[in-house]
């Protein structure tokens, strides 16, 4: 299938394909578009993690209950791993970031891996996102559970 931004001149896909001079400049502007949204998003998921992480210890400090410091920590590593992923994304996206200010020389092999690379981005953002927020709701979940054994504890 062939890239609107294409000029048709394509041999092989979208590796040969030649990209319309008219359009470089919206590639560029909505790849950059994209990388800052996706900076704004793994600062806003390391933030949660923090918060996450702050909350699991809280409880932790005041939980003697050894299921649930089983559970607990489960999910301190899963937040660790987390950390891990948007580390190894910022540095991806930072890549892209430099490819985006370094295209000053319009060749197509090099927009050609720009967008390549968003394509990738665009995946692993869904995919991060998704799974961070089925940790944070599975964490969530869990302490609600949590909550209410202890509650039910409590009134025996």
């Amino acid at each position: 299938m062939r890239s609107p931004l294409c000029t048709g001149n394509c041999k092989a896909g979208l590796q040969d394909c030649k990209i319309r001079p008219d359009m470089i400049t919206i590639m560029l502007e909505q790849c950059s578009h994209e990388t800052e949204t996706h900076i704004r998003t793994l600062e806003h998921l390391t933030n949660e993690n923090i918060q996450l992480r702050n909350r699991l210890t809280a409880i932790v400090r005041r939980s003697i209950n050894p299921e649930f410091l089983e559970k607990a920590e489960y999910f301190h590593h899963q937040f660790i791993m987390e950390d891990e992923a948007v580390k190894i994304m910022r540095h991806d996206v930072a890549l892209q970031e430099e490819a985006l200010q370094a295209h000053t020389v319009y060749a197509n092999e090099v927009m050609n891996r720009i967008q390549t690379m968003q394509v990738r981005l665009r995946k692993e953002m869904k995919s991060i996102e998704t799974g961070f927020n089925k940790l944070k709701f599975d964490f969530y979940y869990y302490l609600g559970e949590f909550m209410g054994l202890a509650s039910e504890q409590l009134s025996e």
